[in-house]
């Protein structure tokens, strides 16, 4: 399975997801903000999902670092993409590789996880 990197200043959130996908056989690294995450971040990495709307450094200000060395897939999350879809809408154009709205099915976010994993080393990645 993935090495993923979580980054979420949410706790709880950041706990589901990774029971979720530890379940499912991947071996998660965890950070609660944007500088933790650049600490560990390394090409052991397979893919980052981020939060979008962070206390200090933000999301995108992260996605934007990231793309600056690296292709890795991110996949871009945020609790106001249901009801302003802004924060998504602008990580998109910083060309990640999918996106949650937090609020949605947990599904939906597995089902982008797998498919992200799945495309590894095509395209972007």
């Amino acid at each position: 399975m993935a090495r993923i990197l979580i980054v979420d200043d949410d706790r709880f959130f950041r706990e589901t997801i990774i029971k979720f996908l530890t379940t499912k056989g991947h071996e998660i690294v965890e950070a609660g903000d944007a500088a933790e995450a650049l600490d560990k971040f390394d090409d052991s990495i397979e893919l980052i999902m981020t939060d979008l709307v962070m206390p200090g450094v933000n999301g995108i200000e992260l996605i934007k670092k990231i793309r600056a060395k690296s292709k890795i897939k991110i996949l871009a999350m945020s609790g106001y993409g249901v009801f302003s879809p802004e924060p998504l809408q602008n990580s998109v154009k910083l060309a990640v590789d999918a996106s949650y709205a937090k609020g949605e099915e947990i599904e939906k976010l597995l089902e982008a996880v797998d498919s992200l994993i799945d495309s590894k080393g095509k395209g972007t990645g």
